[in-house]
């Protein structure tokens, strides 16, 4: 799915203060594309992640999913289509502490979250294609007590990605990974976009640049 952003700015205030984080923002992402959003800390890349989600308003400004505006939607419909067509994992994003690993990865089909045309045979193979890439195969019976940061990103990301979504969107996926980890990812985001989903990580991390097809920088 294409993603437009239009004039995007959001200012917060602070006490007295208007404080401008991003301004003007705009930029199109090709459906099946690869995009960073790169900054140092404070520039406002989990800002602009968040109200492209739609977890948060911009200030001024418009983002449209191909010709739906979801600046346009109220919270309800934002939460529809993020729960249909968006995969999410922010920073602060974490699993379910009574549940294993293979139980928080397919929690949207045990609440039951309808999850396109894949049938449970097809599923369950694309959910272990990704657990093997993530390098989390081993784990799914653990619970989250007995993973590592790293593991319980992993995880996360395979969580978001196993529903098939249209648009994935991701605050700092490589976070507390080493190298080889690092790598591990951003392959597996690469070939998710060549396949055709869009997209759309924030990072600092310099090894993202080889792997994303183009930057916005803050």
């Amino acid at each position: 799915m294409e993603i437009r952003l239009e004039h995007i700015k959001k200012e917060y205030i602070r006490g007295s203060r208007v404080q401008t984080v991003l301004d003007d923002v705009n930029a199109t992402i090709p459906s099946g594309s690869f995009w960073l959003i790169k900054g140092h800390s404070g520039s406002g890349k989990s800002t602009l992640l968040n109200i492209i989600s739609g977890l948060m308003a911009p200030t001024e400004g418009r983002v449209f999913y191909g010709e739906q505006e979801l600046t346009g939607f109220n919270d309800e419909k934002k939460a529809k289509l993020r729960s249909s067509q968006v995969g999410i994992v922010t920073q602060e994003d974490s699993l379910i502490p009574y549940l294993t690993v293979y139980e928080n990865i397919n929690l949207p089909d045990l609440i039951g979250r309808h999850t396109g045309e894949k049938n449970t045979k097809e599923k369950g193979e694309y959910v272990e294609k990704l657990l093997k890439q993530a390098g989390i195969r081993e784990l799914t019976a653990e619970y989250p007590a007995h993973l590592s940061g790293g593991e319980v990103r992993r995880a996360s990301i395979v969580r978001a990605l196993a529903q098939n979504p249209e648009v994935v969107i991701l605050d700092e996926p490589t976070a507390n990974l080493d190298h080889d980890n690092v790598e591990r990812v951003l392959q597996l985001l690469r070939r998710i976009a060549d396949e055709g989903t869009t997209v759309i990580i924030a990072s600092h991390e310099s090894e993202a640049e080889a792997y994303v097809d183009r930057n916005i920088g803050l």
